[in-house]
């Protein structure tokens, strides 16, 4: 299936719920047998073009911020391992959540 993903080159902590402005767009297909927590995707950026740097991005199809674990090029075409970022796709449900427990 084919998605359209941003990616950026972001510094976060592990337990902050910060979200990354800007980014690059790339055109990706969903590996068929990838879950929405920890997808893997690919997408073709030829040979002359290297995402390394990118280390975070987001699927707007699935509302969710993923860090990139690994790289792999094989046959034209990168492959990525993503991990869901939970704090970042669901923050504004946690801000919500901490200001019922706050203020409940």
């Amino acid at each position: 299936m084919a998605f359209t993903a941003t990616f950026y080159t972001f510094s976060k902590k592990v337990n902050s719920t910060k979200q990354p402005t800007g980014g690059t767009e790339h055109s990706i297909i969903i590996k068929s047998a990838s879950s929405i927590i920890s997808p893997t995707i690919e997408l073709d950026l030829g040979l002359s073009t290297s995402p390394a740097a990118y280390n975070y991005c987001y699927i707007q199809a699935f509302n969710r911020y993923y860090f990139v674990s690994d790289w792999v090029f094989n046959e034209r075409l990168w492959t990525a391992r993503l991990t869901v970022d939970p704090l970042a796709s669901f923050k504004s449900a946690s801000l919500i959540l901490l200001d019922k427990l706050e203020y409940g």
